[in-house]
């Protein structure tokens, strides 16, 4: 069965390439893309059970039914960043669905301390994903990026 995904982030879409993070451009935590968020809002893309929130609540990983896995990583060189500045919404374990409310980060406080907002989503089991859209898209949206 093909996994359903929706964009899980308000905000103008850049290909993975061009994140200014080595981790993420260069294909190191997977496939995927990212968004220059709006609101700092992430949301599920996809049904699925959280598999970890990192612990400084600057990215969550997800697993769907499908087996499908991503990670969201609010921000770059969010780590260093005081877990003060984000809020979590969910926890391990819990079993979220398309559009929850996962993760929001004080945009405000982070862009002062000099740290980029550019949200990064990689599919971290494996799956070639190539960005359809470009300029903005809106939480919810689908048919931005094709998974195979």
């Amino acid at each position: 069965m093909k996994q359903v995904f929706k964009n899980f982030m308000n905000g103008v879409l850049v290909p993975l390439q061009e994140v200014p993070d080595v981790a993420f451009s260069h294909g190191t935590m997977g496939e995927g893309y990212a968004v220059l968020p709006d609101d700092g809002i992430a949301v599920a893309p996809f049904d699925a059970t959280v598999e970890v929130v990192m612990p400084h609540s600057h990215a969550i990983g997800l697993r769907s039914k499908q087996g499908v896995e991503v990670l969201i990583h609010l921000g770059l060189q969010t780590k260093e960043q005081e877990a003060s500045l984000f809020t979590v919404f969910v926890q391990q374990g819990e079993e979220v669905h398309a559009g929850d409310k996962l993760l929001m980060m004080d945009m405000d406080k982070l862009t002062s301390n000099g740290v980029s907002l550019i949200t990064p989503i990689t599919f971290t089991s494996g799956e070639h994903v190539q960005l359809l859209k470009e300029g903005h898209a809106v939480v919810g949206e689908a048919g931005i990026i094709e998974i195979n």
